[in-house]
């Protein structure tokens, strides 16, 4: 569905889409215990797989059903470009008789008659910043369940800073922060801050220098990881350097630091 009538916002003109979504899903229970489990297991439960007809990853099990999913979502569109600006969405399943089929005979089947609700909300705050936020929320224990929270500022390429915090009740609570900035001249900064607010500790700490001139650049860039528990028990981390001479649209000497800033960084921009 469209709202025809344009919905004006800070002076840009916007339009609504509304789109309901709807699946009924009747899967008959088959005694499944007799057979082995190889690479199977539960499904995280997101947007995504609540309208799969499958609650487990991998071929081991095919789980019995009887449901109805709900969702809807909400977008609103720059009306001359079609732009993005929010989009929200809401989904819940509702169950219609029992389950019986699990992983293994000892799990416990799934009880009650509804799944947590998944809600997304997210779009442009402005030109430059952006941001989303997606929530499992238990009706039945009125409390959220898990939450991701993204918030990102692009005011131009080669400018990024980006926040990142992920909660799951009484599993973990992390901050991931990520960042690329130009200081003076042709020099550059980039990094990343991954700590674990449960743990009290950094789970992967980055800090890059660039040097970027016409055809050739130069990178050093740091990187510290947390391995697990050494056999005393301390926190093992692993630091190592790398350091790079690029000469664009050539070669790329030494170690490969702008691969590593790619992989940890959200919108790393090569300059």
């Amino acid at each position: 569905f469209i709202h025809k009538p344009l919905i004006s916002i800070d002076s840009l003109e916007m339009t609504q889409t509304l789109v309901p979504q709807f699946s009924a899903l009747h899967v008959p229970f088959e005694e499944q215990n007799n057979l082995p489990v190889f690479d199977s297991g539960l499904a995280d439960f997101s947007l995504s797989s609540i309208y799969s007809e499958n609650i487990f990853s991998g071929q081991d099990r095919i789980n019995d059903a009887d449901q109805i999913t709900i969702g809807v979502t909400s977008n609103f569109l720059e009306y001359e470009s079609g732009v993005e600006w929010f989009a929200l969405t809401v989904a819940q399943r509702f169950h219609y008789d029992e389950e019986f089929v699990n992983l293994s005979a000892s799990d416990t089947p799934r009880s009650g008659n509804r799944s947590d609700i998944l809600m997304q909300a997210g779009g442009r705050i402005s030109q430059s910043w952006n941001a989303k936020a997606l929530i499992q929320y238990s009706a039945v224990l009125d409390e959220v369940i898990s939450q991701n929270t993204w918030f990102t500022y692009t005011p131009e390429d080669g400018k990024n800073i980006y926040f990142e915090h992920r909660y799951t009740r009484d599993t973990f609570e992390q901050f991931d922060v990520t960042g690329q900035w130009p200081l003076i001249g042709q020099w550059g900064i980039a990094g990343r801050w991954n700590f674990s607010n449960d743990e009290k500790k950094v789970l992967r700490g980055v800090l890059g220098i660039e040097y970027t001139l016409g055809c050739w650049a130069f990178r050093l860039v740091a990187n510290r990881m947390l391995n697990g528990l050494d056999k005393k028990g301390d926190d093992l981390y692993t630091t190592s350097i790398f350091v790079q001479l690029e000469l664009k649209d050539l070669t790329r000497i030494g170690s490969d630091a702008i691969g590593l800033l790619k992989e940890n960084l959200h919108r790393y921009s090569e300059n």
